[in-house]
């Protein structure tokens, strides 16, 4: 419990401020992957993530543009190497 207020703030800072990201790699893409088959907390980590990006876009914070992408029936051993 002692980690969650200076996660919360790490995060805010990377994917959330505005000044931070124009000014520390501001060509970075950001893509969420979620896998439907994962264990509760990467779950929960994704949708609390879009949650908050979406909630700061509309109060009119551009911060990061994230993608988030859906990997149904995987689970958080997915690979993006396959193919």
């Amino acid at each position: 419990l002692r980690m969650q207020r200076p996660l919360r703030e790490q995060t805010h800072r990377a994917l959330f401020d505005d000044t931070g990201a124009r000014s520390v790699f501001p060509h970075v893409e950001v893509v969420v992957i979620s896998c439907t088959q994962s264990t509760w907390h990467c779950v929960w980590g994704a949708m609390e993530t879009r949650r908050m990006y979406t909630e700061r876009r509309e109060a009119g914070s551009r911060g990061r543009r994230i993608r988030f992408l859906d990997v149904p029936d995987a689970n958080h051993f997915v690979s993006t190497g396959f193919g």
